[in-house]
């Protein structure tokens, strides 16, 4: 879906607010309720939540590990810990005042379902002998459920965000970011032995020291479907994603701009590892055997990849196979630029026009009710129009002493009858302040299913201007009550004189 930007009145700051109440000292067993109004909680030895007892936790409480200390979910016990947007838990250690870290959250059996949503985890650092060097969350024989978390900067020997063993559940809209992995693999995510349903997650900028920079999947049957795997890196093999001996069902992810260091930047599987891709975007990644997809025999047991309706740079021709791997490819791949909004900011939003709009499963539909897209995002057709941008030779840079910034714009008319829409665009400055109208055009017609250029291109940046990088936004919709029925963007950077 296309993200449609609020035209701004005023800008709100979200502030954390630090609770004047004296911290409250916990070890030992726990049960019962952590409540908001005790917040926080200082754990001073390792914490246990006893067979057939319940923990629940407030949003906004705040949970601090004042050594290395875990917090144990025995078998038959629940964890309720779920908070909400705008006031998510905290589970995190000091890195200054506890460089050693904590140990993470250990759901061992525990009783179904226990839920972590909306929560803010860091700083777990793993170490020791199994299970006790696994990463922020580990389940165990349990089905929980691993919904909306901010999980980032943890490091571990496997699965540094998210490590599941004998385990279904869900792990599903997480941010699972930044974390680091040992020998173990998976930088964000390890699934051994498991089948989790792994859906609409952002994972991006994680490192394995061995495979499987995003994911690593090994013995597991999963479905892993609508994620964003980015940027992440593995010093082996499968820079997004690694298999091995189990089958993946991946369906409309994005897998943009991994790195692995021997095989598979975006997609390795070795020793019966088995795949079926559909609806995927396979983009940009690197690796010195097989930029997106590698598949290697070890101990003369092969690997398989049933792949279509995908898009996959180079094709099957790119691919790395090992002589007794198979790759079936099917007809309804295509080996276009997916044209995403913006890669940069990490936005992996379809352009209109992209050739993965409609050009999926034709058996499938997207929330539009029009023929499915490749990828992660669907493109929203459910609106009357769109606005796009189309800057000219990006990266745009403007010097110090100003300038123009080059570039088209336009409106696609999706509706049966004629439209008369206002577009008008909006400059954020570096220091997050917005400037404008820039541009304002009102009373623009667009026949039913047509399109038209819009004069955005006077945008001149001026010397005085801060440098910097601005985000030149234009609105489609009602300028006077400020509604608009969809925006993009583009980015620009203004230098300074040192530059």
């Amino acid at each position: 879906m296309r993200s449609v930007l609020a035209y701004p009145i005023a800008l709100a700051a979200v502030v954390a607010t630090v609770s004047a109440a004296p911290a409250i000292e916990v070890s030992g067993d726990v049960s019962g309720i952590w409540s908001t109004a005790d917040s926080p909680f200082e754990v001073v030895g390792d914490l246990r939540v006893p067979p057939d007892s319940a923990l629940v936790i407030e949003p906004g409480v705040e949970v601090d590990f004042r050594g290395a200390f875990w917090l144990v979910v025995d078998e038959n016990a629940l964890l309720t810990a779920v908070g909400t947007a705008e006031n998510p838990i905290v589970f995190s250690s000091d890195p200054v005042g506890n460089p050693r870290g904590w140990r993470g959250i250990r759901l061992e059996g525990s009783r179904d379902p226990s839920t972590i949503s909306h929560c803010n985890i860091s700083n777990a650092l793993g170490r020791g002998e199994w299970p006790d060097r696994c990463g922020a969350i580990y389940a165990f024989e349990c089905n929980p459920i691993i919904t909306h978390n901010y999980i980032h900067h943890n490091e571990t020997f496997g699965g540094s965000a998210v490590y599941v063993y004998r385990t279904e559940g869900e792990i599903s809209y997480n941010r699972l970011l930044d974390n680091t992995t040992g020998w173990g693999g998976g930088g964000a995510l390890r699934l051994f032995h498991s089948s989790p349903l792994v859906k609409g997650n952002i994972i991006m900028r994680n490192t394995s020291t061995s495979n499987g920079g995003g994911i690593s999947s090994r013995y597991s049957n999963s479905v892993i479907e609508g994620n964003i795997i980015a940027n992440n890196y593995a010093l082996l093999i499968g820079g997004a994603i690694y298999c091995r001996a189990g089958h993946t069902d991946m369906r409309n992810n994005t897998i943009y701009s991994n790195v692995a260091d021997s095989l598979g930047g975006g997609y390795g599987a070795r020793w019966l590892g088995h795949s079926t891709f559909t609806n995927n975007i396979l983009w940009n990644n690197r690796a010195p055997q097989g930029d997106e997809l590698g598949l290697m025999t070890w101990e003369e047991f092969p690997c398989s990849l049933t792949t279509d309706f995908s898009t996959i740079r180079g094709g099957s021709g790119e691919a790395y196979l090992d002589p007794t791997c198979l790759l079936n490819y099917g007809p309804g791949n295509i080996e276009k630029s997916p044209r995403f909004v913006d890669t940069p900011s990490g936005d992996y939003s379809l352009r209109w026009g992209s050739p993965c709009i409609d050009t999926g499963d034709p058996t499938k539909q997207d929330p539009d009710g029009t023929t499915s897209d490749i990828g992660a995002i669907a493109f929203d057709q459910d609106v009357p129009a769109i606005v796009e941008f189309h800057p000219v030779n990006p990266p745009l840079v403007v010097p110090p002493e100003g300038g123009a910034v080059p570039h088209g714009a336009w409106i696609q008319s999706f509706s049966d009858t004629l439209l008369r829409l206002d577009a008008w665009s909006m400059a954020i400055k570096p220091n997050g302040k917005y400037h404008g109208p820039v541009v304002r055009r009102g009373n623009v017609r667009v026949a039913p299913g047509d399109s038209v250029g819009v004069e955005f291109t006077n945008l001149s940046v001026p010397r005085r201007a801060a440098p910097g990088t601005y985000k030149y936004v234009a609105y489609l919709g009602d300028f006077e009550t400020s509604t608009a029925i969809d925006s993009t963007y583009m980015v620009f950077e203004k230098l300074s004189s040192s530059d």
